[in-house]
């Protein structure tokens, strides 16, 4: 399966957990900015968890759902 560029309005299913949200939570991309290593990050608000937006790198999340 081709993966697909992260766009700020994607839903997103995280693929590697963190503390506080389980591997295949859903969330919903807010932002997206580079950090000052270079990575390019994704300020992402999970859903169904009573938390604030978390940062993920790209390479740990997979689009479920691309935004127009």
């Amino acid at each position: 399966m081709k993966k697909r560029k992260i766009k700020v309005g994607d839903l997103v299913k995280i693929t590697r957990p963190a503390i506080g949200i389980p591997r295949d939570t859903v969330g919903l991309v807010m932002s997206a900015d580079f950090a000052d290593s270079g990575f390019r990050y994704y300020k992402t608000k999970m859903i169904g968890v009573d938390m604030a937006a978390r940062r993920f790198l790209g390479r740990d999340l997979e689009v479920v759902s691309e935004s127009r």
